[in-house]
């Protein structure tokens, strides 16, 4: 019995150490987060409206303008599959350094699709599958986001249930 006895006084010994050293954390962490030594006395904190995550979350926005910027690679490699050969021809000006004097050259440019409409396919393909694959993103950013939400939502409840347990407990120790 007396051996059963130190075992559990140790045991609440270690787990107060424990609760002491987590006590120090979460205080070295709250200076850090807010730059206060201490808490205040009295603190309360209106919980947010919030109840959903929408297109102003930056997180989400991110997640817009990276289908936005692989819609804008799509619709650039479907436009150069259709684009005909060009033929560029226009005045080019060089100033001479030694001389200062003005060179004057024609200059000509011509673009000319290889491949054919086969190779641009694989490309808009290529383009598409990058689109497709930024909406998924998108989709997987916001199912996470939903349950991270709710996993702060269901801590928030536990938390306050808990608090209210531990000033009841303490009027009655008192």
């Amino acid at each position: 019995m007396l051996f059963r006895s130190k075992a559990t006084l140790l045991e609440r010994q270690q787990a107060v150490v424990e609760a002491e050293a987590s006590l120090l954390d979460a205080e070295r962490n709250y200076r850090s987060l807010t730059g206060l030594d201490g808490r205040p006395a009295e603190f309360a904190e209106a919980a947010t409206q919030i109840d959903e995550l929408g297109p102003d979350h930056p997180l989400v926005a991110l997640a817009d303008a990276a289908i936005a910027r692989a819609g804008a690679d799509q619709s650039l490699a479907e436009r150069d599959v259709r684009s005909p050969m060009v033929l560029t021809v226009g005045p080019h000006r060089e100033i001479d350094p030694g001389t200062t004097l003005p060179r004057d050259s024609v200059n000509v440019g011509f673009k000319l699709p290889v491949g054919g409409k086969a190779h641009g396919v694989v490309q808009v393909a290529h383009a598409s599958r990058l689109v497709a694959a930024a909406v998924a993103e998108r989709g997987q950013l916001l199912r996470r986001l939903d349950l991270d939400l709710h996993e702060a939502e269901h801590t928030l409840t536990v938390l306050a249930a808990s608090i209210a347990l531990d000033r009841k407990s303490t009027r009655l120790n008192s």
